[in-house]
């Protein structure tokens, strides 16, 4: 607990039983989707969009190409393994 907040007390100090409900799948979508763009840097706290720089938006394009390439080289690999178990 002390991890999560700076002098080591509770910060919902005063809540109720009333205060919390559980959420339905839609909300629980919303705010996963949220959670996930905020996370991605794709929105602020505000909830504004951010958009990338022209700098930005290449190196993501280089990323997800090098990421899908090492997917495809790991599924290479994997398939060579599986190969040589089975006596291919």
């Amino acid at each position: 607990m002390e991890q999560q907040t700076p002098n080591g007390q509770f910060s919902f100090i005063n809540l109720k039983r009333d205060d919390i409900m559980t959420l339905d799948g839609e909300r629980e979508a919303y705010f996963g989707a949220v959670a996930a763009n905020y996370l991605r840097g794709v929105i602020d706290a505000e909830l504004r969009v951010i958009v990338p720089s022209d700098e930005e938006e290449d190196e993501d394009e280089q990323n997800v190409i090098a990421a899908r390439k090492q997917q495809q080289q790991q599924g290479v690999q994997s398939n060579n393994g599986d190969d040589n178990k089975k006596g291919i």
